[in-house]
């Protein structure tokens, strides 16, 4: 945790990734009390450390691990376990999630059985953000690997308001960009190829695949909205479906989404990139 150029933030490794937390800069008048950031740096970095004990995958004694593997069934889930609770959430959340996408969104259908991989790091940056909001934080920007959320402004003074500016990869080139959106209250969430390859596993399989078979709808999605766990629902079933998604993403007004297809066949032409806007 360090503090430079007026600008408190964190940098946390966890999750399989590195989450920053990074305080905006706001020179405003009248303002109250500046707010103490590291207690709550720190209790957001214990959090996370508590959600990667109870979602990993990898960990054999995580909640998530017994669940998944049928040693914990879902009706032995307890409300009012704390650990309990929040999987009983992040379960509703991705069930939601696959009804509202078609199926295409789909944790149970991967090797091993329920991995929320694709839907916790935007929950818990939510649930962060809320923490960070109730310490009188009001300028912020999380970044979970990628995934992103914001609130407020990067700078803010009486004549100045900066948004936050996202710049997302393009999946075919590491060193360019492959568009930008500029965001002050909202997530981003990212869905691809990149480094891990085809690491999404498709439910509904393809012309030359079985259900189960990695994902290659499109090669990249990104989306823009008002909730992070959200919007990464909606990257991972882009990256699905491709060009069928608009279907269901019509029930998704607030969001919207920068897609890259995959790679042509014919290898001399670019892959062609399309969105969805918004509707509000």
């Amino acid at each position: 945790m360090t503090s430079h150029t007026n600008s408190p933030h964190l940098l946390h490794e966890v999750w399989g990734t590195v989450v920053t937390i990074t305080i905006g800069s706001s020179v405003e008048p009248h303002s109250h009390q500046s707010p103490q950031f590291d207690p709550v740096l720190a209790a957001c970095r214990d959090f996370m450390d508590r959600i990667d004990t109870i979602f990993s995958p990898f960990r054999p004694e995580s909640l998530v691990t017994g669940y998944r593997s049928g040693a914990i069934r879902e009706s032995e889930l307890r409300s009012y376990h704390p650990d309990h609770a929040l999987l009983i959430d992040v379960i509703h959340g991705c069930r939601t999630g696959k009804t509202m996408t078609n199926g295409a969104f789909d944790p149970w259908i991967v090797p091993g059985g329920f991995n929320p991989s694709g839907y916790v790091k935007g929950w818990a940056c939510e649930r962060m953000a809320r923490m960070l909001k109730d310490a009188n934080i009001n300028n912020f920007c999380i970044n979970a690997g990628g995934d992103v959320l914001t609130r407020g402004y990067s700078y803010r003074d009486v004549s100045t308001s900066n948004p936050w500016v996202i710049g997302i990869r393009h999946p075919h080139d590491r060193d360019a960009l492959a568009t930008t959106f500029s965001v002050t209250n909202g997530g981003i969430a990212t869905s691809g190829t990149y480094e891990r390859g085809f690491h999404i596993v498709s439910p509904h399989g393809g012309a030359n695949s079985l259900p189960g078979s990695a994902a290659n709808g499109a090669c990249s999605a990104s989306v823009v909205g008002p909730d992070a766990a959200v919007a990464e629902i909606l990257s991972t079933a882009l990256v699905v479906d491709g060009r069928k998604s608009p279907a269901w993403f019509a029930g998704f007004p607030q969001y919207s989404a920068f897609v890259v297809d995959p790679m042509p066949a014919d290898s001399s032409h670019a892959p062609t990139a399309w969105r969805i806007p918004a509707r509000f």
